[in-house]
C-alpha cells in the first residue's frame, strides 16, 4: 500500500427522492466519507490508466476491462451481454473487490448505449431464483472523447433492481449541474 494517499477526482451526488432505497459506495481504497444518502462519481481518464498499468489512481484498472466490451450494446435497451464479454476476455469475476464487507460473486454484465454517444456497462449479481432482487452493481460510463481523451465515470450502489439500471445510469452519466 502507498504511504501517501491517491488523488481522487469524485463528485458527490445526492439522488432524486425517487432512488432513496439506493444505497452509494465508495470505491474501495478511497478514504473520504461518503455522507449517507449521496452517491460519488468518479472520474478517470482511460488515457492516464494505460499509461500506469490500471493502478490505484485508475479505480483498480477495472475500466481497461471495461474499455475491452464498452461497444457491446447497439442500442437504448439493456442487454446482457457476459457471454460476449467473456468472448473477449472480460468477466464479472475480474470485477471483484473487497473493501465493503463480504465480497458479493458477481454473475453479469449489462449494457447500453445512449445518446450523445456514451456507453454505459453495469457489472453485478443477478440471482437465478431472483432475477428482479436488488443487488449492489457498479457503473462506468464511458464519455465522448473531449479533447482527445476518453474517461469514464465509475459509481458503486447498492439496492439496485436490475430494471431499474438503466434509468439510473442515465442520470448518472451526464454531467451533474452546478449550485
Amino acid at each position: 500500500m502507498s504511504k501517501s494517499p491517491v488523488a481522487q477526482s469524485y463528485t458527490d451526488i445526492i439522488p432524486p427522492n425517487v432512488w432513496n432505497s439506493v444505497q452509494g459506495y465508495v470505491a474501495s481504497g478511497d478514504t473520504q466519507t461518503l455522507q449517507s444518502g449521496h452517491w460519488r462519481r468518479y472520474l478517470i481518464d482511460l488515457e492516464t490508466c494505460q499509461a500506469n498499468g490500471g493502478k490505484t489512481a485508475c479505480r483498480g484498472g477495472y475500466v481497461l476491462l471495461v474499455e475491452k466490451i464498452h461497444n457491446l450494446a447497439k442500442s437504448a435497451s439493456l442487454v446482457d451481454i457476459t457471454k460476449a464479454a467473456a468472448a473477449r476476455g472480460v468477466t464479472p469475476k475480474q470485477f471483484m473487490t473487497r473493501g465493503r464487507g463480504k465480497p458479493v460473486h458477481l454473475t453479469r454484465i449489462f449494457a447500453t448505449k445512449q445518446a450523445g454517444g456514451i456507453d454505459m456497462v453495469f457489472v453485478g449479481r443477478v440471482a437465478d431464483d431472483a432475477p428482479n432482487a436488488p443487488g449492489q452493481w457498479t457503473l462506468f460510463c464511458r464519455l465522448p472523447k473531449p479533447k482527445q481523451t476518453t474517461q469514464y465515470f465509475q459509481v458503486h450502489l447498492g439496492g439496485v433492481q436490475p430494471t431499474d439500471l438503466r434509468l439510473i445510469g442515465a442520470l448518472l452519466c451526464k454531467p451533474v449541474p452546478s449550485n
